[in-house]
């Protein structure tokens, strides 16, 4: 369904990250849970909110690092081969070992079961975003002619009044206030030009202290950028719409956005009471807009309500702990979280498991006791000491008469190289290939060797095939690209 217009190795990956996600994004959910649970009391507001907006962002994050990481395990050796000519030369006894690819979270047999499915997967979510995004970008022309249709300047008394309110929340960019008559609740939006709209009537309605109030929070939504952050909070919430792990990260950001303007609103000298009456005056007058891009005054009414009411703060809550250790640990448990499906389980150091190469291509295996014969992980094709590429002298490029294989398990019987091709490109020459059976050069190969030329020739060793102990059938391992220095 998607392969004509993505590649199949990306519409796989992102099933595997779709799939990656559903417990990926539950810990970071439970995370930001168990951290505002702890902080609630010594942790300011803006802190909270970032901490969650920062759990939030790292769901993107995430997803994206986990897309890679399968899209480029997908690839075949020869693509992953393909890296820059000047890869270090590996050595026999630290030979440059590729990355594998990411070790399975679920069974083999759940993987095996799962993988059919997932371009329809990736096909499902792929509709599901395009539907939200074209609601959105309705809601978003729907606010460009709320700008331009029902609306009217307000009265001059309440011009006077916001201006004013203005020095006591400076604003970075001139904010328009209008009256509308086709938004049901005051409303805000705009970055370059910022707008506020009032329901006609709803302020003529309020005692001054309580009009103050409510201006004083959308003057704290524009001093915050929170039109930014609501854009970046809407794409999150459209791209992860099946993830109820994203549904209640955006509720958190949303809440604390509310009671961050809502300190800045106290801080700049409403009165708590006088405020909670207005907010409950603009619940009575109108209902909540149903445009998902406005901040408005409706946003988590009753606890806000409740906050106020019961102990009001007269000032913005300090942080017992300083911000920057906040985010420090918010990084860190966003890349731990990260690298947590790349890290593999490591053997003791000294333990008969422990990792050991095997360059046969210069020194035979050593002997070691019998062992129950299992499969080798990650044979690597290895020429000299090189396993990727890189730029190799003439003089020792003459020297070399096999392919070697390098394996991290010590055998009785190592890994073999069944066969491969070998492609000599000498500019301006046209290419010369020799297709190879086991793992020493034909006499074919070891002529075009002899006749390199240093800073011309190019070496391309693919479709390498290996056997190791306990394979069933021969298996495809790396490319090599080497260039005669």
């Amino acid at each position: 369904m998607t392969a004509p217009i993505f590649p199949a190795a990306l519409v796989e990956a992102l099933g595997w990250a779709l799939v990656h996600s559903l417990w990926q994004f539950a810990l970071l959910a439970l995370l930001c849970g168990a951290l505002l649970r702890l902080a609630s009391q010594r942790l300011a507001k803006p802190v909270q909110y970032w901490i969650a907006a920062g759990l939030l962002v790292g769901c993107g994050l995430l997803f994206g690092a986990t897309t890679a990481r399968h899209y480029l395990a997908l690839q075949p050796p020869s693509a992953r081969a393909a890296a820059p000519l000047a890869a270090r030369r590996a050595t026999p006894e630290s030979a440059a070992i590729p990355e594998a690819p990411p070790p399975a979270t679920i069974s083999a047999s759940w993987a095996a079961y799962l993988t059919p499915y997932l371009p329809s997967l990736a096909f499902v979510w792929l509709l599901g975003i395009l539907f939200l995004s074209m609601r959105q970008a309705a809601q978003s022309l729907q606010l460009r002619q709320y700008r331009r249709r029902g609306v009217r300047a307000p009265a001059r008394w309440l011009q006077a009044h916001w201006e004013a309110l203005q020095a006591k929340i400076p604003l970075r960019r001139e904010a328009v206030l209008l009256e509308s008559s086709l938004v049901s609740g005051l409303a805000t939006f705009g970055y370059l030009k910022p707008i506020v709209l009032t329901p006609v009537g709803l302020l003529a309605s309020l005692p001054p202290e309580q009009v103050e109030a409510l201006l004083l929070h959308e003057l704290a939504h524009l001093r915050r950028n929170d039109y930014l952050h609501n854009l970046l909070l809407s794409s999150l919430e459209i791209l992860f719409f099946f993830h109820p792990g994203i549904w209640w990260l955006a509720r958190q950001v949303k809440r604390l956005r509310e009671e961050c303007c809502d300190e800045l609103v106290l801080y700049a000298g409403a009165d708590s009471l006088a405020y909670a009456e207005a907010l409950l005056a603009a619940a009575r007058f109108s209902s909540p807009p149903k445009i998902s891009l406005m901040m408005n005054a409706h946003a988590h009414f009753a606890g806000r309500v409740a906050r106020l009411l019961s102990a009001p703060p007269a000032q913005p809550s300090r942080a017992a702990a300083p911000v920057w250790l906040a985010a420090a640990f918010l990084l860190a448990a966003i890349l731990l979280v990260i690298a947590a499906p790349a890290l593999r389980a490591q053997p003791p150091i000294g333990s008969t498991t422990d990792r050991a190469e095997v360059h046969n291509d210069t020194f035979p295996p050593p002997k070691a006791a019998p062992q129950e014969i299992k499969a080798v992980t990650d044979p690597v094709a290895s020429l000299g000491g090189y396993t990727i590429g890189g730029k190799v002298p003439l003089e020792d490029f003459k020297k070399y008469t096999r392919l070697g294989v390098l394996s991290p398990e010590r055998f009785e019987r190592p890994c073999e190289i069944i066969g491969y091709e070998i492609t000599f490109v000498t500019l301006p020459d046209d290419p010369v290939s020799v297709s190879m059976q086991g793992a020493d050069f034909s006499a074919a190969a070891l002529k075009q060797i002899q006749q390199a030329v240093p800073g011309k020739t190019i070496v391309y060793i693919d479709q390498v095939m290996c056997r190791c102990p306990g394979d069933a059938e021969d298996r495809p391992i790396n490319s090599l690209v080497l260039q005669v220095d």
